[in-house]
């Protein structure tokens, strides 16, 4: 490699620190969220004295305490480094690079044990590298590139452990490089080429777990590469060339998924070239030419879709060219030359071009394009060629043949089939039909894996229908069983009969025989993939994770079996009695719809006969056909005593039902003994102990009833002992159960609140919080019943109202856990802050909180929708949300929230637009949206909330632009739309509009067009930031009118000014009196700096200007701002000496000047 030409492995070199673009160093502009802080006030004189030579140079020699960032890269500066830069003991960034310094490191520079970043590449300095560098442990990166360094690298840089980048190529270091180097465990790239280095490289570098580039080429290393080095997962770029490094490529592991480059030429490399190679999807650039190797070109290096440069010149490698090379589409350089290929040259891809390719001193090769001027290849006989193409022809027309009757074969078959299938007998017209061998192939041969359940009279199995292409449910009758025969033919009788969108669908029956001869009865049925009522009522075992109904899809649920039952009673032209109603028969399918199924001991009472069906449950406990009918628990009490079927004990089992469903408790439940069933155990605890019988599921819902639902309901609960006497009609009695569920529900005049006066509801409130919660810290140590809990830490209670929580504050206490909803019930809460902690979760329901006024979530990890129910709890002035993982929209009922004056939902990840329902909350005064994914346009109704202060909408994806003329919005002091992507012209009355606007934060958008004149008549700003934007034209000298003005950020746009008369701002702005601050950095600005710059405020802090076209040398009158804390003039045409303004910069941090022509020592 020529001196001079830095290795690809050496990296991008980091910039300095920006934010700015070009303009090195960061603006520290203030943002919405917080202010400038002030810096310190202590001040340290600077001296002059003169050397000793008959010259008598003076130098400034400045004492930069406080300097933090010193980048003065890209000058004509000569001289030594000075000692005394080690005085800027606060220095963190450091670059002097692409100069003319000359001398030796100090050794001192361990002094500067702040010290990040050290760039001293490219000057010519001399000497070793001083051992004290590896005591700044706090040093990453490390820049020493094209220099002329020698000896070896200090042992103890090898101990720094926050060292990122060391790049120390293209000097005259020497020595090995030791196995030490494997404790940089945070390294990333690795330069050391053109150096002396010698010995073998060390297996630690298979410990660098982060390195992603490694250049050690041109050295004099030698022996094996470590296969330990081919197992860097992150390794991009590895160059090892021109070294006397020998044996084989080993690379036993696909790690290197993320390698692009591989540079191992120019070294005495024996053996294959391994097939593992093919595994490196990204890689572009494979280079070992200049090796011994041997073999043949492996095909795998087809693989290599990314491939763009292949050498494997100057080897020893023999056989064909591989054709799938022409497959490589971004191959532009390929080069072969000078090894044993023999065979033809492809003529596809990189092959067709010429140029791009080598082939030179291959004496076996032959063909190709003709621009390579290799011999023609051996040409075969005619024979041979007809042979060839026989072959080539006849092999396909076979295959075809032999397709088109294996096809034949299948059709006739299949014909054969159908033939069988339609002879089958039906069990009604409307039925299809369906055989044997249909069913065992939907089921897999009736395998295990497909068995839903077994039964008493058969078994249940899922399986698809080829013919239909769907799935179902098959039940088997066991014609082994007693009655089980009779059972299918009677079922069969009653469904093809009745037709209900609540009652099982049947789909057919088979009656045949099976392959070995035996009689076989099946039904058909639609499969319901979310099982039956039984099993999300209870667990069915600890392996399932447990399913929960909600109270609504349970009235749902019966809803559709009580409009089933009617239909079997009284709709279906005979009077059917299903005699088995219980969870365990009620299927529900993919909405949660509810079906009634198994009527394997239904009774057509009209006829007096008796019918069976079963579908998915099989374990009904029926005897006999003759026998009591129906399962423990569920059976009327009547029919037991008579052993007549009649609807009024559907009716019973249905109300059974009902109950289980309110309780979570089976009728066989083992707490019901012989003098307590679920019947009276309902009606012992109703209506004073509801809380206590009521399915632990549905008590986040309702906790209790208020006093008007006991009558309603205690009704209700008589209707299931008075079903045998009353002789009810169904449809009345379903009405009747219905109204209980809704009372529960809600509905009406009923509601799931507690009684105003019962405080135990406020005390089960935060207790049942607590229980979610994980308190490191014991900051809820003192929650429990020995403490009145108005006591408790962060509860506070109402002295006019006894023992209810008004006040809930629980603000960073370093809680965990999610926040239970029980809060909800805390309906006398005015205030509830649980900030900053770690609570995750979802927003927990509070709609009840009427009385809710500041609601404070913010800094926590909650996730989840922002729920509408939110916007119930109508008093609420301050809503804060921000600082969470919240997705979903803003929903558009927030505008129901009329008494808003704070809304908050700032850092989440919010999507979806700002809805326009804002405008209805007239009282909003600020508003934050920031740091969110919203997109869409600023609504126009935004503009019309006439109390505003605030408005931050920063940090999203909004598009669209400004309303061309504002309304006047008096109140407004704040307003961000920064970093987003609106665009269009800033409104021309933006300035008269906003009269009392202090913050403006305009900053990387996409507005156009000039800077409106008038935003100098907003008098009372303190900051402006538009920059990163696409303005243009001159910057207006109405600027000088904001006295108020403390900092200006136009930076990264595309201002002009070539003239005195463009140059008229920068005069003007003498005139803001407060200015603490500038950017003009990215601009088109041109010139001199405008002596003018010495009538700034002297409160001067903040000077950026730089990546203009400024020329001619820096006003010395810049020297008066004592206080200045960053200068920043890189990247333009600035010449001149830099000691002549520099001196008095006293309390300077970031001082860049980079890519400029300045000219002198260093002098500090």
């Amino acid at each position: 490699m020529a001196r001079g030409a830095r290795s690809t492995a050496a990296g991008e070199k980091i910039s300095s620190p920006t934010c700015m673009g070009g303009a090195s160093l960061s603006f520290p502009f203030p943002n919405s969220s917080s202010r400038l802080p002030v810096p310190a006030e202590q001040d340290k004189p600077a001296c002059i004295c003169q050397d000793g030579n008959r010259e008598k140079r003076t130098y400034i020699v400045l004492d930069f305490w406080q300097l933090q960032n010193l980048t003065l890269g890209s000058n004509r500066l000569y001289g030594a480094i000075p000692d005394a830069l080690t005085n800027s003991s606060s220095l963190s960034y450091l670059d002097l690079s692409t100069n003319l310094l000359v001398g030796a490191i100090p050794a001192n520079i361990s002094l500067l044990l702040n010290l990040e970043y050290l760039d001293l590449d490219q000057n010519n300095l001399t000497g070793t590298i001083p051992q004290t560098i590896g005591d700044i442990t706090s040093l990453e990166i490390l820049y020493l590139f094209q220099n002329q360094l020698s000896g070896s690298i200090p042992d103890k840089i090898w101990q720094l452990p926050n060292l990122v980048r060391l790049v120390l190529g293209e000097n005259n270091l020497s020595g090995p490089i030791p196995p030490s180097i494997g404790n940089l465990n945070q390294l990333v790239v690795l330069y050391l080429g053109t150096n002396g280095f010698t010995g073998l490289i060390p297996p630690s570098f298979g410990n660098l777990q982060y390195l992603a580039k490694l250049d050690v080429s041109f050295n004099n290393l030698h022996g094996s590469i470590p296969k330990e080095l081919f197992s860097v997962a992150t390794m991009i770029v590895c160059a090892l060339t021109h070294n006397n490094l020998d044996g084989p490529i080993i690379i036993e592991s696909g790690n290197l998924r993320q390698l692009s480059e591989l540079h191992l030429s120019s070294n005495r490399i024996t053996g294959h070239i391994p097939d593992s190679l093919g595994q490196f999807q990204e890689i572009e650039t494979l280079r070992v030419d200049q090796n011994f190797l041997t073999g043949t070109i492996p095909i795998s290096l087809s693989n290599l879709k990314s491939l763009s440069i292949l050498n494997l010149s100057h080897n020893n490698l023999s056989g064909t060219i591989p054709m799938a090379l022409d497959n490589l589409q971004f191959l532009t350089q390929l080069d072969l030359s000078d090894n044993n290929l023999k065979g033809e040259v492809p003529t596809n891809g990189v092959f067709k071009n010429s140029t791009a390719i080598s082939l030179n001193n291959n004496c076996g090769l032959c063909g190709g394009l003709p621009d390579l001027h290799m011999p023609p290849c051996y040409t075969v006989s005619r024979r041979k060629q007809i042979q060839y193409h026989l072959v080539r022809v006849l092999i396909p027309v076979f295959g075809i043949i032999s397709f088109l009757l294996l096809i034949h074969f299948l059709l006739l078959e299949r014909k054969m089939s159908s033939g069988k299938y339609l002879s089958r007998p039906s069990f009604g017209k409307n039925f299809p039909k369906i055989s044997y061998n249909d069913l065992a192939r939907a089921t897999s041969g009736f395998s295990e894996s497909n068995l839903i359940e077994r039964g008493s009279y058969g078994s249940a199995y899922k399986g698809k229908i080829a013919q239909a292409k769907m799935q179902v449910a098959i039940k088997v009758f066991d014609l082994e069983m007693r009655c089980a025969d009779k059972c299918f033919i009677s079922e069969c009788d009653v469904l093809r009969s009745i037709q209900h969108r609540n009652l099982l669908p049947i789909l057919t029956a088979c009656s045949t025989i099976d392959n070995i001869g035996n009689a076989f009865k099946a039904l058909v049925y639609e499969f319901m993939p979310n099982g039956n009522l039984d099993t999300w009522l209870h667990e069915q075992s600890i392996c399932e994770a447990p399913r929960n109904l909600s109270l609504g899809q349970r009235i749902s649920i019966i809803v559709d079996i009580a409009d089933a039952l009617a239909y079997l009673h009284h709709d279906s032209g005979r009077s059917i009695v299903h005699c088995d109603i219980k969870p365990s028969n009620i299927l529900l399918d993919v909405h949660m719809n509810a079906y009634l199924s198994d009527f394997g001991i239904a009774n057509i009472v009209l006829n007096s006969g008796s019918t069976s069906v079963g579908h998915s449950n099989l374990d009904s406990s029926f005897n006999s056909s003759i026998g009591l009918k129906g399962t423990i628990g569920y059976i009327a009490p009547e029919y037991a005593q008579s052993g007549r079927a009649s609807p009024y004990g559907d009716i019973y089992s249905f109300g059974i039902v009902l109950l289980e469903m309110l309780t979570g408790k089976r009728p066989t439940d083992p707490m019901f003994d012989s003098d307590l069933n679920v019947v009276n155990f309902v009606g012992r605890n109703f209506p004073d102990q509801i809380p206590y019988i009521i399915d632990d599921h549905l008590k986040e819902q309702c906790r209790s009833f208020i006093q008007e639902t006991a009558d309603a309901g205690n009704e209700v609960y008589r209707c299931n002992e008075s079903f045998m006497r009353a002789k009810q009609q169904l449809k009345f009695t379903m009405v009747v159960l219905l109204a209980l569920l809704l009372f529960i529900y809600g509905v009406g005049s009923a509601r799931c609140l507690p009684s105003h006066d019962d405080y135990s509801v406020d005390l089960q409130a935060l207790l049942d919080f607590k229980q979610g919660i994980i308190d490191p810290n014991g900051a809820l140590s003192d929650w429990n019943t020995s403490i009145h809990f108005c006591r408790w830490t962060g509860v506070n209670c109402s002295q006019a109202r006894p023992w209810r929580v008004t006040k809930l504050n629980l603000t960073s206490q370093s809680l965990s856990g999610q926040i239970s909803s029980s809060l909800g019930n805390l309906t006398f809460l005015q205030i509830l802050s649980l900030a900053d902690n770690n609570l995750n979760g979802p927003i927990p329901l509070l709609n009840n909180l009427q009385h809710l006024e500041i609601l404070y979530l913010q800094q926590n990890r909650l996730h989840g929708i922002i729920p509408n129910a939110l916007t119930n709890c109508s008093s609420l002035t301050f809503l804060s949300l921000s600082s969470n993982n919240l997705t979903g929209v803003i929903p558009p009922s927030i505008g129901n929230l009329s008494r808003l004056l704070a809304l908050d939902l700032s850092q989440n990840n919010l999507t979806g637009i700002i809805p326009q329902t804002l405008e209805k909350v007239a009282t909003l005064e600020v508003v934050d949206l920031s740091e969110n994914q919203l997109n869409g346009p600023v609504p126009d109704e935004l503009w019309q909330l006439h109390n505003i202060i605030q408005l931050i909408l920063s940090q999203n994806s909004l598009s669209g632009g400004l309303p061309q003329s504002l309304p006047n919005i008096s109140s407004l002091q704040e307003l961000s739309l920064s970093s987003n992507m609106l665009g269009n012209t800033l409104p021309s009355n933006i300035g008269d509009a906003l009269p009392n606007l202090r913050y403006l934060y305009f900053g990387i958008n996409m507005f156009e067009g000039k800077i409106p004149d008038s935003i100098g008549n907003v008098s009372k700003i303190e900051q402006l930031d538009l920059s990163s934007n696409n303005f243009n034209g001159h910057v207006p000298s109405s600027l000088g009118k904001l006295s108020k003005m403390s900092y200006l950020n136009l930076e990264n746009n595309k201002l002009e000014a070539n003239d005195s008369e463009s140059w008229e701002f920068f005069h003007a702005l003498a005139n803001c009196t407060s200015l603490n601050g500038f950017s003009l950095s990215n601009n088109q600005l041109q010139g001199v700096i405008p002596n003018s710059i010495g009538n700034f405020s002297v409160n001067l802090q903040y000077v950026l200007m730089g990546g203009n076209k400024l020329s001619g040398t820096v006003p010395p009158s810049i020297g008066k701002f004592q206080d200045l804390v960053q200068l920043s003039l890189d990247q333009n045409n600035l010449t001149g000496n830099i000691e002549e303004w520099i001196g008095n910069f006293t309390k300077l941090q970031h001082l860049n000047l980079e890519m400029d022509n300045f000219v002198g020592h260093i002098a500090i």
